[in-house]
């Protein structure tokens, strides 16, 4: 375990097990759907979630059902933010829709999409709808939805929202309903990359309206006044974002070597994802179509000069550009395009044109062919425009940008002009077309159509090109902890692989792949990001994750790393053995602030104290992030049972860091003795004498029971026990004599001290006895019979006794 690590985030994993636990055995709430905001599982989108990127801006239809007053027909009030307050919607009514528009598509990408905001006043009076998107604005899947409820709801009735699954309206106020484009993938007619409608279909809740299983839908009816679903607001939570980029023709201009032009590309000039169609005719030399040049003449007239902008340079003073010629004549598939490649995704956003010179000059002096513009008078009302096309996919025209390259039909002939700088075209009105066609109108037409040349210069395409499409599963990432990542392709095609490049800002925080491959036939691939789990202690820090992939716009998302660890100290381990008589410990003392450019006092102390030696105080050195700290064992002849004492480490604003230390002795327990200094008289035998005996305990606390022996109890007295008491390490021991008539057999006795868990003492007691040795003299028959008084002649035995105590060998 890292001594670093906060319990508020081990306590905050360990709830998150706990409910997943729940979730995963469904015990949070009655129905088998997410249960209401703010409580445990429950997917709803607070409307303050910095996951929301984006909200609708637009209205593409509103029909209100029966039962809405006209204050609560207000379309306007369902764009932007919502706003989470009862007043601030518009109602469908019964069975109502409203179709809303976005700046940028909503994209599907990792987790939920979009979200629809309701005004509902509680978590249980809920107003239901389907959702339903579109790619085109004409093509609508909806989600499939689940409604659990099983009879019908009254006016001011409850539902549970456990019980429903994939239907607007299923969260209280100011929190949304979110929905998952994944589920939709594959649906026909439907790009799950680029959603630009979502249309709300109210649901009348009487149970006419089916769920996706064919199930009655049953929600608060009837209501009145403002019927029906109230929409407070869609938010984005996946969009489709884009970055500028611009295709110079650069690159073209770079393959033409020591040419100035090339009018000659069977399969068309290609650069970026852009493709400028080229038609060569190998008998007369003709072209049509685009060109590419670096062609510089500004002043030559006529056809000879076909490839020269009227600038003289590309746009900005680069080199290259691509020049356009029109014959009205040509099919539709050779007049001068510019094509997106599909794949990429990109939209076109503008570009720059001008005049060629041969136009210019043709224009502004007239030639064999085409008159001068103005006429004689200069008043003639003429022009040349160029009419940019976007086409669909389709090749079907939806919409036309209008460029004039000269003009002379204003009043005042002084702002009669012919262009001979690059002017910049505004064609975002034409960002969904998939390919820009090129048409040429003139005043100046004669019996075989236009007769000013139909030329142009165009450079500097500027695209929109969508930005890699990277998610992370959170905005927050915890030290100890990972998350998922994916990304995904700009469009539905996925016909080869395609490789992204992830940067990373910090990799001393996180690892993730550098690169990662979605493989063709795959929509998205993911990986896991996770944290360099340190135990630094510091702020909560942000990387950036930027993601790069070819002809797509970078894309930067932050990630804040959340640190875990708790400012403190901590030793090498958590615990020490440590025997006395042997030799000291050293132990690494660290401390883990990010930031150790001042210096740190640590205060040690130890509890319980003990034998440990260790210094009172250590500290760091500016820059020092771990010292030592040497602890021994005081080498003593005391007698200590093995203990554990807790060494601590403390420091200012600091958790403290404690290691366990086991003392072990290697002193056994034992008694001892300090015999008596004086010997005892048996003629005196109102004397006492003292013995001491003692033990090596270096803990006093409790007291101690010794047993004695007494080596002769008819000549000494002692007490069987004494007991040491408390507090002390020895205790006095009373020795007296008995007098008696017995010669004793010594005058040396050994007295033992015992205890059943020390090794035994001993002590000797010297007796002087007041006995002299004495004889017993009888006279015994045959039969060992003793005889008061003999008959002469008899055989008698004498019989010499000493008494039992004589210790000594007397001779008669």
């Amino acid at each position: 375990m890292n001594p670093f690590k906060s319990n508020r985030f081990a306590r905050r994993h360990q709830l998150r097990l706990a409910i997943e636990n729940l979730e995963s055995r469904q015990l949070l709430a009655a129905g088998p759907y997410a249960p209401a905001a703010n409580e445990v599982g429950s997917t709803a989108i607070d409307r303050e979630s910095p996951a929301i990127v984006g909200w609708a801006t637009g209205v593409a239809e509103y029909n209100a059902g029966a039962e809405v007053d006209a204050v609560w027909q207000d379309s306007s009030k369902a764009l932007g933010p919502a706003e989470g307050q009862s007043g601030s919607i518009v109602s469908l009514g019964r069975s109502g829709t409203l179709t809303l528009t976005f700046d940028d598509p909503i994209r599907d990408g990792l987790g939920f999409d979009f979200a629809v905001f309701e005004n509902s006043f509680s978590d249980t009076f809920l107003e239901l709808g389907y959702v339903e998107v579109s790619s085109d604005g004409v093509n609508f899947v909806r989600f499939e939805s689940d409604s659990r409820s099983d009879s019908a709801v009254s006016a001011f009735g409850s539902i549970d929202p456990t019980n429903l699954n994939n239907l607007a309206g299923k969260y209280r106020g100011g929190f949304g309903t979110p929905f998952d484009l994944q589920e939709l993938r594959g649906s026909a007619g439907l790009d799950v990359t680029a959603i630009t409608h979502v249309k709300l279909v109210d649901i009348f809740g009487d149970g006419s309206s089916l769920d996706g299983q064919g199930d009655p839908i049953y929600d608060p009816t009837p209501t009145v006044g403002s019927a029906g679903l109230d929409v407070d607001g869609v938010a984005v939570l996946h969009a489709k974002e884009t970055g500028s980029a611009t295709v110079d023709f650069e690159s073209l201009g770079g393959t033409l070597g020591a040419s100035n032009f090339s009018n000659q590309a069977p399969d068309g000039f290609a650069e970026d994802e852009l493709l400028l169609n080229n038609d060569y005719d190998d008998l007369y030399g003709s072209w049509q179509g685009w060109s590419i040049s670096k062609a510089t003449d500004t002043g030559t007239a006529g056809f000879s000069n076909q490839y020269s902008a009227f600038t003289g340079e590309g746009h900005d003073g680069s080199e290259a550009y691509a020049v356009g010629f029109y014959s009205e004549f040509a099919e539709a598939e050779n007049r001068p395009t510019i094509q997106l490649d599909p794949e990429v995704g990109s939209q076109f956003d503008s570009l720059w044109i001008t005049n060629t010179t041969y136009t210019a000059l043709s224009m502004s002096e007239g030639d064999q062919f085409a008159k001068k513009f103005g006429g004689t008078s200069g008043t003639d009302p003429d022009f040349f425009e160029v009419d940019i096309h976007g086409l669909n996919a389709a090749g079907d025209s939806i919409g036309i940008v209008t460029v004039a390259l000269a003009d002379f039909r204003f009043a005042n002939s002084a702002d009669d002009f012919i262009v001979d700088e690059w002017v910049h075209v505004d064609l975002s009105s034409l960002q969904n077309a998939q390919a820009l066609q090129f048409q040429v109108r003139s005043s100046d037409v004669g019996d075989f159509g236009i007769n000013t040349p139909t030329y142009f210069a165009v450079d500097d395409v500027v695209l929109r090109r969508p930005q890699v499409a990277l998610d992370l599963a959170d905005t927050d990432l915890l030290e100890s902890e990972s998350m998922t990542g994916r990304v995904s392709r700009p469009t539905l095609d996925s016909s080869s692989p395609m490789t992204v490049s992830i940067a990373n800002s910090d990799s001393s925080l996180v690892n993730l792949p550098a690169q990662i491959t979605i493989p063709a036939g795959t929509d998205y691939a993911e990986f896991t990001i996770s944290t360099i789990n340190d135990d630094l202690a510091g702020p909560d820090r942000q990387i950036s994750l930027t993601a790069t992939a070819d002809l797509q716009a970078p894309r930067i998302r932050e990630l804040n790393v959340l640190d875990d660890d708790a400012t403190g100290l901590a030793f090498s381990t958590n615990s020490i053995q440590l025997t006395e008589g042997e030799s000291a410990t050293t132990l690494t003392l660290r401390r883990n602030d990010l930031d150790i450019s001042a210096p740190l006092a640590v205060t040690l102390s130890v509890t319980p104290e003990s034998r440990l030696n260790y210094p009172a105080s250590v500290s760091f050195a500016a820059g020092q992030r771990e010292i030592s700290v040497t602890v021994s064992i005081t080498d003593d002849a005391k007698y200590s049972p093995t203990q554990t004492t807790e060494l601590v480490a403390s420091a200012d604003g600091r958790t403290d860091s404690v290691v366990a230390v086991e003392l072990l002795d290697d002193d056994l327990r034992a008694l001892t003795a300090t015999g008596p200094a004086a010997s005892l008289d048996e003629a005196n035998p109102d004397q006492t004498i003292t013995a001491i005996i003692r033990r090596n305990d270096a803990s006093l606390d409790d007291p101690m029971t010794v047993s004695l022996t007494n080596p002769n109890p008819s000549l000494l007295t002692l007490p069987s026990s004494v007991v040491i008491p408390s507090g002390f390490d020895s205790v006095e021991v009373t020795i007296g004599v008995l007098a008696n008539e017995i010669l004793n057999p010594g005058s040396n006795f050994t007295v033992v001290a015992t205890h059943a868990n020390a090794t035994n003492a001993e002590f000797d007691v010297s007796v002087t006895d007041d006995e002299e040795p004495t004889f017993d003299l009888a006279l015994l028959d045959s039969n060992g019979n003793t005889l008061d008084e003999v008959t002469e002649g008899q055989a008698v035995r004498l019989s010499v006794t000493r008494p039992a105590q004589t210790s000594t060998n007397p001779s008669l």
